[in-house]
């Protein structure tokens, strides 16, 4: 048998430790918030120049501008295409196309109601395993944390 001393220590130990990382967490935030702050700054001044760039290009009319440093262009995008697919498998259908295929699935939330439930016995279904798992180990320390 364990001594409840041995399990109150452990406990003790994990409350010190979860009190620790929460301060070390704060002082994290704090140390971070001013690096964050110049991280936002440099997002908006990046931003900023994409959007003067792409009016520059814009203004000369032309699809790329090339510097010595780099360059700026529109680039050709393929078409976007988008399907309705009740009309498309209903054309498929009519016109007898092979563009679609047909999916059949287990349902198995209903299977396993229909079974628990004792309507039907779990041996009488083929396929079915079930495995026992072991007890998950849970603690909790008074207090919240």
């Amino acid at each position: 048998m364990v001594p409840q001393v041995e399990i109150e220590h452990s406990l003790i130990e994990i409350k010190k430790c979860k009190i620790d990382k929460l301060i070390l967490n704060r002082k994290n935030e704090t140390l971070c918030q001013e690096n964050n702050e110049e991280i936002e700054r440099l997002n908006k001044v990046i931003e900023t120049n994409e959007k003067k760039l792409e009016e520059q290009l814009k203004l000369s009319g032309k699809k790329k501008i090339e510097v010595k440093l780099g360059y700026c262009s529109y680039r050709e995008m393929p078409d976007k295409w988008n399907y309705d697919d009740a009309k498309i498998l209903d054309w498929c259908k009519l016109n007898h196309y092979d563009y679609y295929h047909i999916t059949e699935i287990v349902n198995k939330d209903k299977l396993k109601k229909v079974i628990l439930k004792g309507e039907l016995k779990i041996e009488d279904v083929p396929g079915i395993l079930t495995t026992v798992q072991e007890p998950k180990f849970t603690y909790k320390i008074k207090g919240g944390l």
